[in-house]
């Protein structure tokens, strides 16, 4: 939906909707060319509390421009959320995957994990040996000593 605002001899045009930047999804500038800003809808009524898309001056008095730019908050939707049906349809399909590939790796953790307390069992286990050795060796080299 397009709208103009005159201003003198100066008329400018603009596009109520989004367009796209690097990738992302951003609200047109309005007639004022200024960017939109997020506002809360105060008066007492069913919309009220909701959020919408305005341009800073949308409650300007000035009769020569008032700018009427508008969007609900909830009819906007940035680029990085828009899917189409394929999108979405690839989407499901990878899901099975991803769970699977999600308990794999899990159990592969786990597996990890478990490998980890056995090797740290069976070090202190020959920590343990060793010590033991070590003892048994101080005590037969004082036994002969004695002799």
């Amino acid at each position: 939906m397009a709208a103009s605002c005159s201003n003198g001899s100066n008329t400018q045009s603009y596009n109520y909707g989004s367009f796209v930047s690097n990738g992302i999804s951003e609200l047109a500038n309005c007639a004022c060319g200024l960017k939109p800003v997020r506002r809360t809808v105060t008066k007492w009524g069913p919309n009220r509390g909701r959020k919408f898309w305005g341009c800073r001056n949308f409650v300007s008095h000035d009769i020569e421009c008032r700018c009427n730019y508008f969007v609900w908050d909830s009819d906007y939707m940035p680029q990085t959320q828009q899917r189409t049906p394929q999108q979405l349809h690839t989407q499901c399909l990878e899901c099975p995957q991803k769970e699977l590939e999600i308990m794999t790796l899990r159990n592969v953790i786990l597996k990890m994990h478990g490998d980890h307390k056995s090797t740290i069992i069976k070090m202190k286990l020959l920590l343990f040996l060793c010590v033991l050795f070590g003892v048994a060796c101080v005590v037969l080299l004082l036994i002969l000593a004695l002799k």
